[in-house]
Formats: structure tokens, sequence, C-alpha cells
């Protein structure tokens, strides 16, 4: 993290999202006010203090930044055995349980075939164990069952982070979305209860294929689906993925509507493509995985 300790004179502070420039949130630093930026935050924007000038202009003002570096990571029980030249008596109460062994960390996928379909291998790049229990067609009331299942299996894991992806299923059997919003609360509820201490990242709904260019209609549940997750989200502390916009249109033409880029799909399907698709969506739950992601959205 960094710490912006704020001396003096009353100072303005905007943050600039990185993809538009856009001020995504600006406040007053008061004397002796301090300003936390967890980590992950200057990969998704970027902030400023704009000079004022003229008659009314404030006075001096210091700003002192804090750094936290990453500690190195400590070793096992059993390597620090063999690095003393431990005894063969103490090698044998380490293999017969007598010592601990370190605890395994996981990151945790489920969800739907979107989950299912990410290379488990490649998203760890050999440094973190991901287990993915995501299933092609589940719904939400299926992805409860999962993470009780993982849960009930792996009593003595500790999952650091849960990435899921859930609702396209849903909303294709449903008439309104009133119905699938209590269900969504209720998964949200038994992440909570099960992996207090989890960072949690749901995936947002991808476009479905439009009719036209000119079909707003098509995707118009999967907006609002997005917006139940988001607003869920933020009541939570959980985290986005947000993998509509990368796939929309007006990510590259903010004049277009919301509408899907067939570049990244084959014909017909609703899947990103494996030669271009499934890079995009892939690269989301890297950021996630492999960083203390800062979400926008959630302020964390």
């Amino acid at each position: 993290p960094i710490c912006n300790l704020s001396i003096g004179a009353p100072r303005t502070i905007d943050f600039l999202s990185n993809a538009d420039g856009k001020v995504v949130r600006s406040f007053i630093m008061e004397n002796k006010s301090l300003v936390l930026m967890k980590p992950g935050t200057q990969k998704v924007m970027k902030h400023r203090v704009p000079g004022e000038t003229g008659p009314h202009a404030p006075s001096l003002r210091y700003s002192l930044s804090f750094r936290a570096m990453s500690k190195r990571p400590q070793p096992s029980l059993q390597d620090a055995a063999q690095a003393t030249g431990a005894s063969q008596e103490s090698k044998n109460d380490f293999e017969s349980g007598s010592l601990t062994a370190s605890v395994r960390h996981v990151c945790l996928i489920a969800g739907d075939s979107y989950a299912a379909r990410l290379d488990t291998v490649k998203l760890g790049r050999k440094c973190v164990d991901i287990e993915s229990v995501a299933r092609g067609g589940a719904r939400i009331h299926q992805v409860m069952e999962q993470i009780r299942d993982f849960k009930s299996k792996n009593e003595s894991v500790t999952v650091d982070k849960i990435c899921i992806s859930v609702g396209t299923n849903d909303i294709r059997y449903a008439d309104s979305l009133d119905k699938i919003k209590p269900k969504f609360k209720s998964l949200c509820a038994l992440i909570k209860e099960l992996y207090p201490f989890s960072k949690v990242y749901f995936q947002s709904l991808i476009p479905l294929p439009c009719k036209s260019r000119h079909d707003w209609r098509t995707n118009s549940f999967v907006i609002n689906m997005n917006s139940i997750i988001k607003n869920e989200c933020i009541y939570r502390r959980f985290h986005i993925l947000d993998a509509f916009l990368p796939f929309s249109l007006k990510y590259f033409d903010p004049r277009l509507p919301y509408i899907r880029d067939d570049r990244f799909f084959k014909a017909g399907d609703i899947h990103p493509s494996e030669a271009k698709g499934m890079g995009v969506l892939a690269k989301l739950y890297l950021r996630a995985i492999h960083s203390n992601f800062f979400d926008p959205f959630t302020l964390q």
C-alpha cells in the first residue's frame, strides 16, 4: 500500500481512470489527512493534485509518502530442517506428523462454462495453486453446491481468493430478474459464511450475440444482471471483474450501443473463441489472481 500524509493547506486530489482519463473520484485533503492507496491502485487509475493559483490560492503544503514492501515468504518446516542439517530423528518427527506442515493455500474458481474453459495451469503461472470446480451449464444453486462440496472435502485448505462466473444460464431460463436476485444474494451470503477472510471476485456477464448493430434489447437482461452483481459486490465488499465492456463494441467506440464485438467469438457461439476471446477473459482472471486487485467500484 501507499500512504500519503498531507500537512498544511488543504488541496484537492483527483483519481482518474487509466482507460479513459475521466475522474473517478475527487475529494479535499485537509491538514493532517491520510490517503491510503491499496496495492494495485496504480494499475487501474492514476492520481493528481491540481495546482491552484490566484490571490485566493492556499498557502504551503507538504506531502509525505510511505510505501510498504512485501515480506519474503517464510520457508516451510521441511525446508528449514534440510537447510540446518537436522538429524534423522527430526525428519522422522516431521513425517510422522508431530511437526505441523505448512498450510496449503489455493485460489478457487467456481461457476459456469466461462470459468470452466480457463486453463488453471496457465492461470497459476507455477506460483499459485489453482483449484477449479466450475462446470458448464451451472446456475446459481449449482454454484452454491460446488462451493459447499469443496469446503466439506478441503477443510484444511486455506482459500485466499475465489473467482466466480455465474448468471448467464440463469437469465436464459428466467422471465424476470426478480427471482434471480434473491438467489444471487444467497450465494454471496454462503461465500461470506464459509470463507469470511477470502477475497471474492465476481465476473460480470459477457454480451450475448445481437441481431443487428442497433439491437439493444438482447443485452438488456445482461446489463440488468450485471447491475445486480455490482450492487451486491459493493454491499459485500467483493470485487468485480468487468468482462462486459472488453467484449463490446462500445469499448472501442463510445458512440456505439452496448452490443457484442463478434471478433472475439465464433459465429453464433456465446463463448469467447480460443484464438482471441479466451485470452481477453484470462487476462481479467490473471490480474485478480496475481495482484492485490484494487476495484474502483468497491473502493477496496
